[in-house]
């Protein structure tokens, strides 16, 4: 990861603020988001472009060789094998020029280092990690390799790790109050009505007495 900054302001053609403070709301605006095609699976996009048939129009005969055998070797693969589909997804790159689609893990990048999720409550340090590797998922949004490492690299971040580990500790505290308070006034809505009961019932005997 680059030692050095993005400032978000630069990012948007626009200059540094002279408080540090001030424009902590805006986002970078994204260069070109990822157009690639979302995929249902792996296996189903590598069958789509491995098909020797691709490379039929323009004819590219080694192309071709390649594309057959990968293609045969993912038919004999099980759809489930992570491992084997990402070994032939690096050959077809490599062998094909195949481009894998990284939209969805892009899309969750983006999404999981948004500086402004670390804004409230405010962490300096999340907020400064967050800032660099949205810069770097912009750089690589068609990188999948590129994307695939800095994935692990962020879920890995203590900074990262431990403020959305604080929200959701939070979060359920939060969860557990209202229960607690819930199951308080369902208790005292059932004392209510059975002393409603319990006075109807009074009443009713009473009457039944005086007669």
């Amino acid at each position: 990861m680059e030692d050095e900054n993005i400032i978000w302001s630069d990012m948007s053609g626009q200059s540094s603020p002279a408080n540090p403070m001030q424009g902590m709301n805006m986002m970078p605006r994204p260069i070109e988001p990822c157009q690639m095609k979302a995929y249902k699976s792996l296996y189903e996009e590598l069958k789509d472009k491995c098909n020797p048939q691709k490379f039929m129009s323009p004819y590219n005969k080694e192309k071709v060789d390649m594309a057959n055998r990968l293609y045969k070797r993912l038919l004999d693969t099980s759809e489930s094998s992570t491992a084997a589909l990402k070994e032939i997804r690096d050959q077809a790159m490599q062998q094909l020029g195949v481009q894998i689609s990284t939209k969805e893990l892009y899309q969750k990048l983006l999404k999981h280092c948004n500086p402004e999720n670390f804004m409230n409550p405010y962490d300096f340090e999340a907020v400064q990690s967050a800032n660099e590797y949205y810069a770097l998922v912009e750089e690589y949004r068609n990188d999948v390799g590129e994307l695939e490492r800095l994935n692990v690299e962020v879920m890995r971040d203590v900074a990262l790790r431990g403020f959305y580990q604080k929200k959701e500790d939070l979060e359920r505290e939060k969860r557990e109050r209202l229960i607690k308070e819930q199951d308080e006034a369902n208790r005292v809505d059932s004392i209510i009505i059975w002393i409603c009961i319990g006075g109807l019932l009074f009443l009713i005997l009473l009457v039944l007495f005086n007669r």
